[in-house]
């Protein structure tokens, strides 16, 4: 059992950490998008391109510590896993949005 010391200790270590997520940004399809409105009702959608098969995939601004809550809730209310993908900045974020629609088919 840990003592009264100890756990002061990680309480106050657990919200440190909270108070340091970073804000990261995510592209996220429509589905999972709408799942972390609801987890996050002040993120806003920076900029939106629908793919070659139709769906709609968004660049975000999320708390890094929202992460595995979205995980969570797209694994069980879409039944899969991811839904995301994280990039380092803006700019790869941006750039991983306007690049092909679709793979390009392979070449012999």
């Amino acid at each position: 059992m840990l003592k009264p010391r100890q756990t002061a200790l990680l309480v106050l270590l657990g919200l440190a950490g909270a108070a340091q997520a970073q804000p990261v940004w995510i592209s996220i399809g429509e589905p999972a998008y709408r799942l972390l409105l609801k987890l996050d009702s002040k993120v806003e959608s920076r900029q939106s391109r629908r793919t070659a098969t139709g769906e709609t995939v968004r660049l975000v601004r999320v708390d890094e510590a929202l992460l595995p809550r979205l995980s969570d809730a797209i694994h069980d209310n879409l039944r899969h896993c991811g839904g995301f993908i994280v990039h380092g900045n803006l700019q790869q974020a941006r750039a991983a949005l306007s690049g092909p629609a679709s793979p390009r088919p392979a070449t012999r």
